[in-house]
């Protein structure tokens, strides 16, 4: 950064001018890559299925725009004062955001100038504005209102830190440098490099990375952007299925489980350790009885998922076995790594959607509707196409009929979501169910 000052004897008493020619502003731009190579692509494949990745490195550039940075100063005995800006528009492709610092070249911050021993000062240690600003004394500012003295090198300043995919409006960074000159400086020309610095954000690799359900682990649910989508597969039995981190912050399966005829466990499935299971075969009739664990699965029409009884759902636990009073289901049939979700969970990522269940069943949540097998209407889906039902894990006991309730979700188009619950004959009725990452 130089200013130019020049006394004219002739006129020393008449005019004393500061003549601004030029400014410079050393960038440094860091360029980060946190992978190498740049892009590589992998396959993993389980069951005839393939996951291609490629995996780019985030980059990062910034570039000055200076034309609004000049000063046209007559000194006064007490100072006077101008600013200019500039403004560092950074690029990067970085979908975690960016840092952009701004300091001096190095550790001094005065403007010197070569032909003379004066200095203009960058020391104050408050705020400043231009009415109080020292005299010779020089500052940056994000307002044009409130400077600061500029930052040695070492003790650079955040001028931006986001940490998401910029918007435009993200990307430009406008500094002021203001100035305040009194007539006793030496003429000459004083100048100071000064820089801005960015660094890319490393972007976390959503999900983990991970192909399948059984590998899902709390950290990789924590290091996902909301919103980030993927596939997985469930090892025990090779179906996929969409997984979304949604707005509540959580990790969903956003399509209905289906899995059936298969012994279970806790190396691959929600049940406690060293506990096996066999989930039953598929088989429409047996939810149409008032006992027994039931499983029907039908894809010959439309992908609904499976349906399940509450005991089949909680892997043999069920609403018979919960002990009295407000309770959750220890298992479930879900993959290991997921469980069954708790009312509240549905609650907060309904009142996120407005508890809409047209909202809900749009993506990325992606309620079902695959209605329930009803065991009052024999051999009958009942509410295919009008409503969709959910387990929870929760079991509530109702002391006014005193037994045993498990709450299920209900969504229905163009009404809100409410909750209803199944009674001891009611949970051999089928219905669906979703999973969440533990």
């Amino acid at each position: 950064m130089h200013f130019l000052i020049n006394k004219d004897k002739e006129f020393i008493n008449i005019l004393n001018k500061i003549g601004i020619f030029s400014l410079f502003l050393l960038i440094s731009a860091m360029s980060v890559y946190f992978y190498s190579p740049v892009s590589r692509s992998d396959a993993d494949e389980i069951e005839n299925v393939s996951k291609v990745r490629a995996q780019i490195a985030e980059t990062v550039s910034i570039s000055l725009d200076k034309n609004n940075l000049g000063f046209d100063i007559n000194p006064t005995a007490t100072g006077t004062f101008d600013s200019g800006s500039v403004t560092a528009t950074v690029t990067t492709n970085s979908i975690a955001g960016y840092e952009l610092y701004f300091s001096s070249i190095d550790s001094a911050t005065n403007m010197t100038s070569a032909g003379s021993d004066g200095i203009i000062a960058s020391d104050f240690n408050d705020t400043v504005t231009s009415s109080t600003m020292a005299a010779n004394k020089w500052g940056y500012s994000l307002d044009n209102t409130n400077f600061l003295k500029i930052p040695a090198l070492a003790s650079a300043v955040t001028i931006r830190n986001i940490d998401h995919y910029p918007a435009s409006a993200e990307r430009e960074n406008t500094i002021y440098i203001g100035t305040k000159v009194s007539s006793d400086l030496p003429a000459g020309l004083y100048s100071k490099n000064v820089q801005f610095s960015a660094l890319a954000h490393e972007a976390p690799i959503p999900f983990g990375g991970i192909d399948t359900m059984q590998e899902m682990q709390s950290a990789y649910c924590s290091m996902t952007p909301v919103g980030a989508t993927t596939t997985m597969i469930d090892t025990r039995n090779g179906s996929t299925y969409p997984v979304a981190k949604l707005l509540d912050g959580k990790c969903w399966m956003t399509r209905n489980l289906a899995i059936a005829d298969k012994e279970i466990s806790s190396e691959d499935s929600d049940l406690p350790s060293g506990e096996t299971w066999t989930i039953p075969e598929s088989n429409l009739s047996g939810h149409f009885k008032a006992s027994g664990i039931h499983v029907y699965i039908d894809t010959s029409t439309a992908d609904y998922g499976g349906y399940y009884s509450y005991d089949a759902a909680t892997a043999g636990w069920g609403a018979s076995e919960a002990a009295t009073g407000n309770t959750s289901s220890p298992q479930s049939i879900c993959p290991k790594g997921w469980r069954l979700p708790t009312k509240s969970e549905y609650d907060a990522l309904a009142g996120l959607y407005n508890g809409r269940a047209s909202a809900l069943m749009a993506q990325p949540f992606n309620v079902q509707l695959a209605g329930h097998i009803d065991r009052d209407y024999q051999e009958d889906f009942h509410g295919v196409g009008t409503s969709g039902y959910l387990y929870t894990a929760d079991v509530v006991d109702l002391n006014s009929i005193g037994s045993n309730h498990a709450w299920i979700l209900f969504a229905q188009y163009g009404t809100s979501y409410d909750y209803s619950y199944t009674n001891q004959s009611e949970s051999y009725q089928g219905r669906s169910v979703r999973c969440i990452a533990k």
